[in-house]
């Protein structure tokens, strides 16, 4: 599945801000996640959004399910996600001034989204 950024939908919500909040809260051995659910309500299409995830659990802004319900739920596509350790995490947010996404088709052109 090809990746289409989709500039109809308004940002909502803090996900990558809690997510990469939760990741600093949580530390070692969990990863940030941005990736690219399908909305279960109409127009039924990727989004970008960010959660945390170790072994097979999943934290997100909603609360800790999963990690194969999430998926499923989402219609995740793995091959869109992209992952980062806290090291890689704290890095490109003081490299971006922001917390994220910073790579791949959610990524803002220029300087956008809410400021670490």
């Amino acid at each position: 599945m090809t990746a289409v950024r989709t500039p109809d939908l308004p940002a909502h919500g803090n996900c990558y801000q809690d997510a990469f909040n939760a990741l600093l809260a949580l530390g070692g051995g969990w990863r940030l996640v941005h990736g690219r659910p399908i909305l279960t309500r109409p127009p039924y299409c990727q989004f970008g959004h960010a959660w945390v995830e170790c072994g097979g659990v999943v934290i997100d802004p909603k609360g800790c399910v999963p990690r194969d319900i999430y998926y499923e739920a989402g219609r995740i596509d793995v091959g869109l996600n992209i992952y980062y350790c806290l090291d890689e995490a704290c890095r490109m947010a003081l490299k971006h001034g922001h917390y994220g996404p910073w790579e791949g088709v959610d990524a803002p052109s220029g300087h956008q989204g809410r400021s670490v």
